[in-house]
């Protein structure tokens, strides 16, 4: 067969299967004003992230929102390996899940001059604030 001949529709996919009765359904997946404020809050600090792993902005601006022990692996990072991915276009999506009531974990992926990176942060409530406990970028 030729590239002429070949056929140019796909056929229809079943996308529908029965349900499991004994596997529970999952909880409502409904946004609150949390979470929506939340994602907001990790879509800005991931974005701030990527520019300190690109070597454009220093570690020590994040100090009143990342934890020490997290900022100092960031630090470390930056130091051993930038990315040079400046400069940081934009935060492309935010995801947020959460773990407990007082701790989310979120992961975005944000696009720099030369490739997209992934950014995830795990934040814990502090009082009225948030306070990042682990971040990581690849």
């Amino acid at each position: 067969m030729t590239a002429a001949t070949l056929p140019t529709r796909q056929q229809a996919l079943p996308l529908s299967w029965p349900s499991d009765p004994d596997v529970p359904m999952p909880a409502s997946t409904k946004r609150c004003g949390t979470t929506r404020s939340l994602e907001n809050w990790i879509g800005r600090l991931s974005g701030i992230v990527a520019e300190v792993a690109a070597g454009d902005r220093p570690a020590a601006q994040l100090f009143r929102c990342v934890e020490p022990g997290a900022l100092e692996r960031l630090r470390l990072r930056t130091t051993y390996s930038r990315s040079g991915n400046s400069p940081i276009n934009k935060v492309l999506s935010v995801r947020v899940v959460r773990v407990s009531d007082t701790v989310y974990e979120g992961c975005s992926i944000v696009q720099g001059s030369r490739r997209c990176q992934a950014v995830a942060v795990r934040v814990r409530r502090s009082g009225n604030r948030w306070m990042a406990t682990a971040v990581e970028i690849r």
